[in-house]
């Protein structure tokens, strides 16, 4: 499980104030839903991220491209512009 310690007073006063306003249950149900919008809004971080799992054989290709947002011939392109070989899928 993720904790997260919030150094900044405003950023903490914030954070109760939604969570107060019931716009979110608890603090791991904002930080969740934080982290999930900073992955899909952030191309390059889905990028990376999808070729991390990729690389650690955790998806495929194909399921990579998906998480990556965009398609399986782009992301062969970043891989190769990466300069990371294809993993030859054996089914």
């Amino acid at each position: 499980m993720l904790q997260i310690e919030i150094h900044s007073r405003d950023l903490e006063k914030e954070v109760n104030a939604l969570i107060d306003a019931g716009l979110y249950a608890d603090s791991q149900a904002l930080m969740t839903d934080a982290l999930e919008k900073l992955v899909t809004t952030k191309k390059e971080s889905r990028l990376d991220a999808a070729i991390l799992l990729y690389q650690q054989h955790e998806v495929t290709l194909a399921r990579a491209a998906e998480l990556a947002g965009i398609h399986r011939f782009e992301f062969e392109a970043a891989l190769e512009t990466k300069g990371i070989s294809k993993i030859v899928e054996v089914d």
